[in-house]
């Protein structure tokens, strides 16, 4: 289900799958880090729900979030089965599927509550095919 997303939730961008990055990476990846890959995932879940323009997608990408990257999870960091465990540990999360607050066209924030297995290993998997690690 997606909602818009409240103030509060804002600043939350990025966080969901930056702590499980963090978690995962024994804290090798920083904070920081950890969140820009995480607003890099929220991203393509938003671009594969079609609520982010291709080309909107290719600009953050490009231009704002990869140049800032300093630190580089392994794919054993990015291990779907790992990072899923750590993301339902999310206090956030109010059903079975996951919460995740995300950008969208018009440089709008929403929360979504639904975010399965399947769709987080579909976009795990584009991930890192964007941090070329695949």
């Amino acid at each position: 289900m997606i909602q818009p997303a409240a103030r509060g939730n804002l600043l939350n961008f990025g966080h969901c799958f930056g702590h499980a990055v963090e978690s995962t990476s024994s804290f090798v990846i920083p904070h920081g880090q950890a969140v820009v890959i995480g607003m890099m995932f929220a991203n393509i879940v938003a671009k594969n729900r079609q609520l982010m323009s291709s080309v909107l997608f290719e600009q953050l990408h490009q231009q704002v979030l990869k140049p800032t990257l300093t630190s580089f999870p392994s794919k054993h960091h990015l291990d779907i089965a790992t990072i899923f465990s750590a993301m339902k540990m999310d206090k956030k999360r109010t059903s079975e599927d996951l919460a995740l607050i995300m950008l969208v066209e018009g440089c709008n924030m929403v929360k979504i509550d639904d975010l399965a297995y399947e769709e987080v290993a579909t976009s795990n998997r584009e991930l890192q095919q964007v941090l070329g690690l695949s």
